[in-house]
């Protein structure tokens, strides 16, 4: 604490302060600690322990809220790739590498693939739609799609999709109103934004490292969206999914009015705003509102 002091942060509380330390470990703080400074190992005048105890709680609040709409965003798209997938190619169809693009995606084949997904399924093997068919049947590792669709991971999903031929993928893409190739890229950068979630990640000022392509629409350039590694554009994504489908709807708007909320209490760092990738005038965005 001596050593937080000695940079200029204001302690209140010491005690509170290194009961604080104590759960979130200093090296996870200091991560926050970046956007209070002036200078390395500085902090701006009138900076306080509390004003880094709130970023925190913010970062952790949008987390949970983003990856309940992740949530929501993912099983429908699962659900719909996996229908039509298995409508056309039967249950075992994605076990075939003729009904994929050739090659599979620039890092992973089709066998890589099938590969990983095979061992979600034996890392999955209690669970009991997995073991009822590992019991009856000789195919395992290898799940019907739709038993498949219930282990695999969110970054496999994503492979699978960007792996579809043209013509699937588009008929997929469609559903969503977007192109395949921006289908494809979306649900990468979803995967991407789920691992940082479920690792406790900082979300609120993050530059993603994958960036989606976006729509060839005015709503998806300047000023109305400033940078698409950002989280406003992570946001916009998720509200285009799932306003779409009205099974989720109910459950998608919970969280866009809890995240719209958050954001007009944004932790006092300068340009907040920029930090998000929050344009002006953010709450009247056409795809947002």
């Amino acid at each position: 604490m001596s050593l937080l002091e000695s940079r200029s942060l204001i302690v209140k509380d010491r005690a509170t302060a290194e009961e604080f330390l104590g759960y979130a470990n200093y090296y996870r703080f200091s991560g926050y600690c970046l956007a209070f400074q002036d200078k390395p190992d500085h902090f701006r005048s009138g900076t306080e322990f509390d004003h880094i105890v709130y970023a925190y709680q913010f970062d952790s609040d949008l987390r949970s809220l983003v990856g309940d709409w992740l949530e929501l965003a993912e099983i429908d798209l699962r659900t719909q790739a996996v229908h039509l997938f298995s409508l056309r190619y039967g249950p075992f169809g994605h076990c075939i590498a003729s009904n994929f693009t050739n090659p599979f995606s620039k890092k992973m084949t089709h066998a890589d693939w099938l590969t990983r997904l095979q061992k979600d399924t034996n890392d999955s093997s209690k669970e009991r739609c997995v073991e009822h068919f590992r019991n009856r049947y000789s195919q395992y590792p290898d799940l019907p799609l739709w038993a498949a669709a219930e282990v695999m991971t969110f970054g496999c999903l994503s492979r699978f999709i960007g792996g579809m031929n043209r013509k699937d993928r588009k008929q997929l893409a469609q559903h969503y109103q977007l192109n395949s190739d921006e289908l494809a890229s979306m649900a990468h950068h979803l995967s991407y934004v789920r691992n940082v979630c479920a690792h406790h990640g900082r979300l609120r000022e993050r530059l993603n490292q994958i960036k989606p392509l976006l729509p060839n629409s005015h709503e998806w350039k300047p000023p109305l969206l400033t940078d698409n590694g950002r989280l406003f554009c992570t946001l916009l994504f998720l509200r285009l999914l799932t306003r779409r489908t009205p099974h989720v709807l109910e459950g998608a708007n919970r969280c866009h009015a809890k995240i719209n909320a958050l954001l007009k209490r944004p932790p006092n760092v300068p340009n907040p705003s920029t930090r998000m990738g929050l344009p002006n005038n953010w709450e009247n965005h056409p795809l947002w509102i």
